[in-house]
């Protein structure tokens, strides 16, 4: 989205971001057992989605290559991904089976606001560490 990176999904199970710069790989994320087919940033840049020929979506952090979320429900492989314009929704095609997948990415745009209206409190910090214990440190995230 920012016109500086473009990444790729290869045939050796793993995603590329280049700088279009120069021209260099500036990160590999790896993951797969198969070849990834598709690639989609979200329009802020900040995840991108990646599907492989064995039928699994995966979410990633383009800062870290950390993995956020992993998708699955089609029965074979993805040959698209993208994202509506609010990054809210992803979408992710079979290759195949002629479906197409709608999910709700929206607790990944907005995470801590999500989770308090999940559970309409601050997560104790016992909780936060089994839910969240990947995330930023613990903080009190509801009023």
């Amino acid at each position: 989205p920012d016109g500086r990176t473009l990444a790729s999904g290869g045939d050796d199970g793993t995603v590329r971001l280049w700088d279009t710069a120069n021209h260099r790989e500036r990160a590999t994320i790896t993951g797969y057992q198969s070849p990834v087919k598709s690639v989609a940033f979200t329009p802020d840049g900040k995840t991108l989605a990646s599907g492989d020929v064995d039928g699994t979506v995966r979410l990633w952090d383009t800062a870290s290559g950390r993995k956020i979320a992993q998708l699955t429900g089609h029965q074979d492989g993805i040959s698209s991904v993208a994202f509506a314009p609010d990054g809210r929704t992803l979408a992710s095609s079979g290759d195949k089976d002629g479906t197409v997948r709608l999910w709700d990415v929206s607790y990944l745009v907005e995470p801590l606001p999500f989770l308090c209206a999940q559970v309409r409190r601050s997560f104790t910090l016992q909780e936060w560490e089994r839910y969240v214990p990947e995330g930023p440190a613990y903080q009190k995230i509801c009023p």
